[in-house]
């Protein structure tokens, strides 16, 4: 797979990656626990992004494809000790075949309509997960735990995850942008423009709408199987509402329809959320951090990379003004 980055991008790029290579050498192993997590929601950030901002698709049932993957990657490694490195492929698979039937049920259904159903999946899902005689599959309340953790050469520590996290993390970033600069995206992109402009073009919008999905939940599977091994637990948490807005809201900080930004949406999103855990307490909390997102949201309503973009843009002819200045100055 050759991929094109355009411009500066892979410089850019391999900047990004060398830090966090590098990273564990100065970071402490709180923070790169942290650091891990980030991994796991910008992964599932940057898939719900592919389909609501890039696609158009209204989706707000993505959840179910992180639970899927998370609970049978588990009970497959709890009953059957399947490996959780294959485990984390299963789970991938798993979350597609959902998709696919998720896609056939939702491929009439646009706007709200496509929200409200996808949405009504994922909490059905959740009731099932909760239901007695689902129990010996799913745990029930309590969930799957002591679920197996990854180890290489049976070592297991934090940098293990860590390097793994980061892995899922880049290589997902890699297809989706692979996929948005093909003849595939370029269509995903027209649908998401106008549904009958694609069909002028002679796009099938139904197979479109399917590989989208089908894209997003193999990634997102992948993401909740590395959760599960990661954490050792997986519950009915993994399809809360709480955990469906704040990845929405991750998506929205760092900038809806761009590609970098839900990464660093679900970072800040993350590293603020621990900050007021160990600050303030109860519902203050969520309420804290509710009215920040707000205000993000109110006044850079484009997301937090883009307006970071156009402050640099309008910095950057008077920063070489003044360079110049300075320059016949010292001349």
């Amino acid at each position: 797979m050759r991929i094109k980055f355009k411009g500066n991008e892979l410089l850019s790029i391999l900047i990004i990656v060398i830090f966090f290579i590098v990273l564990p050498l100065f970071s402490g192993l709180y923070n790169l626990h942290l650091i891990t997590l980030c991994f796991i929601w910008s992964t599932v950030a940057i898939c719900w992004n592919f389909l609501l901002g890039y696609s158009g698709i209204s989706s707000f049932g993505n959840l179910a494809f992180f639970a899927v993957g998370g609970y049978s990657s588990a009970w497959l490694a709890i009953n059957l000790s399947v490996s959780p490195w294959l485990g984390i492929f299963i789970g991938g698979c798993f979350a597609l075949l959902l998709s696919v039937f998720i896609g056939f049920l939702t491929f009439r259904l646009r706007g709200i309509y496509c929200a409200l159903f996808t949405f009504a999946l994922q909490e059905m899902l959740r009731y099932i997960v909760l239901l007695p005689e689902a129990t010996k599959w799913t745990g029930g309340p309590i969930g799957l735990i002591g679920v197996p953790r990854f180890t290489l050469a049976n070592f297991e520590s934090i940098y293990v995850n860590y390097y793994l996290g980061f892995g899922v993390l880049l290589i997902t970033s890699l297809a989706i942008y692979k996929i948005l600069n093909s003849r595939i995206g370029l269509a995903v992109k027209a649908m998401a423009q106008s549904e009958i402009y694609a069909k002028t073009l002679g796009i099938d919008v139904f197979k479109i709408r399917i590989i989208a999905f089908m894209v997003a939940a193999f990634f997102t599977g992948i993401a909740g199987s590395f959760s599960a091994h990661y954490l050792g637990v997986v519950t009915d948490e993994y399809l809360s509402f709480f955990l469906m807005v704040s990845i929405i809201f991750m998506i929205l900080i760092g900038g809806l329809g761009t590609f970098y930004g839900p990464i660093a949406g679900a970072f800040m999103f993350t590293f603020i959320s621990e900050y007021f855990k160990g600050v303030l307490a109860g519902a203050i909390r969520p309420i804290a951090i509710g009215a920040i997102v707000i205000i993000i949201l109110i006044f850079l309503p484009s997301g937090i990379l883009e307006a970071t973009r156009k402050l640099f843009h309008y910095l950057k002819p008077k920063l070489a003004e003044r360079l110049q200045a300075r320059f016949k100055e010292s001349v």
